[in-house]
């Protein structure tokens, strides 16, 4: 291995101690418990060495939030070749799911607005994943079985109803607000609330 790519390779590595120790930090206290100084000192260095790989906390915020939207559509992709309304019904089981083993990855991705991007970006990794969750709807919308067909509806439109079903109800099991229904009513109140957003 040669010096650039040694280097690299620990650049790579000192950015994925520092991310874990955000996470850690924003896991026990959330956004405002994480701070260069307290990230240093979870690793063991220095505050001016976190500055060499990130500029502030919004940046390291951005980057667990990247780092989140990564883990999705890793998620989604692997459901691109069912059929549309089984992959839609799974991509929707699949993002409560999602919310649930993952709950602060899901809090710091959608409920946190110091670690969105400050301009739109069709390449940054949250508009990929709503890039693949808007076209599995218009997907649906133009092959929904007969009695289903929903002509003349906006696919992005329809994509945010949808969305905002299912992300009021991962909001509300991250928060703690489904804790009185166990894992299997998730699924079956998931399944009744997709229902009513697709009629």
């Amino acid at each position: 291995m040669g010096i650039t790519e040694r280097r690299e390779r620990d650049a790579a590595l000192m950015k994925r101690r520092i991310l874990d120790a955000a996470m850690h930090l924003f896991t026990e206290g959330g956004l405002e418990a994480v701070s260069m100084r307290r990230v240093a000192e979870r690793i063991e260095y220095s505050p001016a060495t976190i500055y060499l790989y990130f500029r502030n906390k919004v940046a390291i915020a951005r980057e667990l939030r990247r780092r989140g939207f990564e883990i999705l559509i890793a998620r989604q992709q692997q459901l691109a070749a069912e059929q549309p309304e089984r992959r839609l019904r799974k991509l929707c089981r699949d993002y409560l799911r999602f919310a649930a083993t993952h709950p602060r990855h899901y809090e710091i991705m959608f409920l946190s607005a110091e670690a969105r991007p400050e301009q739109p970006d069709p390449q940054e990794a949250g508009a990929r994943s709503w890039g693949m969750f808007r076209d599995a709807v218009a997907e649906w919308l133009a092959k929904a079985p007969a009695g289903r067909q929903a002509t003349g509806i906006d696919p992005e439109a329809a994509a945010l109803s949808v969305w905002g079903t299912i992300h009021g109800l991962a909001v509300q099991l991250v928060t703690g607000g489904l804790d009185f229904l166990d894992s299997q009513q998730h699924d079956e109140v998931l399944d009744e609330a997709l229902e009513f957003a697709l009629r």
